[in-house]
């Protein structure tokens, strides 16, 4: 998945590193969100939605103290929500000279961006949140939540081409016994409960925990993905995309499962080729192929989101 980081490789802005459908913001994500004002009216923007080179107009210098977000164009569907990720084409400005900034995806010519909102520049995120798929965003952007030196307001024209799944949606399977069990948050984050006197497994084993009605998953398929990891012995979580700040790139591909902290999760790619997008699968990697204990295993719970094309 290509980092957001690339926006603005060239532009000395703060970044916060990377790790379909849409699910709706909470409340919680909207009043993150920033609102209209005389900055971000300032900002007008010629050609249709998606175009490879739109006119984007503003005075220089254009100042603001507080990030700024008008809609030029309202999309359709749920709101933006924190952590999802999105497809997006960007074309970012520095608001003091009006000059346009190398390597946002219009600028260089080298198509979208995937991201994922609240991981980004903090004032695109703020200009994301709680808007809807397929919006074209006017953002001014103040130098606290754009660029490194704290002095220079930034301009991006945002026009948000897909989002993803924020949690697997699909309809629940029966639990079957003496398997884990989840429990899942109003987020959609799992909680994993090892059974009690029962011995790990010592062939991978796969449970379908919600089936999905999405696209298919292929070997080598770039995925969308929220997954945690619990210790079979101590029931600890080893690894978990939703304790950072939104869903993560996966290769369906033995021993290509990019982790959290990008280390390899074997056992991954196996349990979600055959899947389709919305399921949620739990698996079971016995020690030798997991980072589990020695002589146990690691139990993963994975939420399918989407497919990077």
């Amino acid at each position: 998945m290509r980092k957001a980081a690339a926006i603005v490789a060239a532009a000395g802005l703060l970044i916060v590193g990377l790790s379909g459908c849409t699910s709706s913001a909470s409340a919680a994500d909207c009043s993150q969100a920033a609102s209209a004002g005389t900055a971000s009216n300032a900002i007008s923007v010629s050609g249709k939605f998606g175009s490879t080179n739109p006119r984007v107009s503003f005075p220089s210098p254009l100042h603001t103290k507080t990030t700024e977000r008008t809609i030029l164009k309202k999309g359709t569907g749920p709101d933006l929500a924190k952590g999802q990720v999105v497809v997006a084409d960007i074309a970012l400005y520095n608001g003091t000279t009006g000059t346009k900034i190398p390597n946002a995806s219009w600028a260089g010519q080298s198509g979208p961006l995937t991201f994922a909102i609240g991981n980004s520049v903090p004032g695109i995120d703020a200009g994301l949140v709680c808007a809807k798929l397929h919006s074209r965003v006017a953002i001014a952007i103040s130098p606290k939540q754009g660029a490194q030196d704290g002095s220079t307001s930034m301009v991006a024209v945002v026009d948000v081409r897909k989002a993803f799944l924020t949690r697997a949606d699909g309809a629940k399977q029966a639990h079957v016994p003496n398997t884990p069990k989840v429990v899942l948050a109003p987020n959609g984050a799992p909680g994993i409960t090892i059974p009690a006197e029962k011995a790990a497994p010592t062939k991978q084993k796969t449970l379908l925990l919600q089936k999905g009605t999405g696209e298919l998953v292929h070997r080598k398929d770039q995925l969308v993905v929220q997954y945690t990891g619990v210790d079979w012995k101590t029931g600890d979580v080893t690894t978990s995309t939703w304790n950072d700040k939104g869903a993560t790139g996966m290769v369906a591909d033995d021993s290509s499962a990019s982790g959290a902290q990008g280390g390899s999760l074997p056992g991954l790619a196996s349990a979600v080729i055959g899947q389709h997008v919305g399921s949620q699968v739990l698996t079971i990697v016995p020690q030798s192929k997991s980072s589990g204990s020695a002589g146990d295993a690691t139990v993963y719970v994975i939420d399918i989101l989407g497919i990077l094309h």
